[in-house]
């Protein structure tokens, strides 16, 4: 697939020092979590990827639990969470 693959922290722990961990440049780029509730992991990680990759885009979001799969297009404004 030649992605590059990019790992947010929500917050630092004990675990690692590093907030973003990427193994190349960023450009644009779709989120993937487990799930979803308030909204606020997928604002928190846009925002701190904006931060340290200010041209990259986030072009889309897949979000999966055990019962249901749900995704959204953050560049179109559907965001039917």
């Amino acid at each position: 697939m030649n992605k590059n693959i990019i790992v947010v922290r929500k917050e630092l722990s004990d675990h690692s020092s590093y907030e973003i961990l990427s193994n190349g440049p960023l450009n644009k780029y779709l989120f993937v979590d487990d799930l979803i509730s308030s909204g606020n992991t997928a604002k928190t990680v846009i925002k701190k990827i904006a931060a340290y990759y200010p041209n990259s885009a986030c072009v889309g979001g897949y979000l999966y639990s055990s019962m249901e799969v749900i995704s959204w297009e953050y560049m179109r404004e559907r965001l039917s969470i």
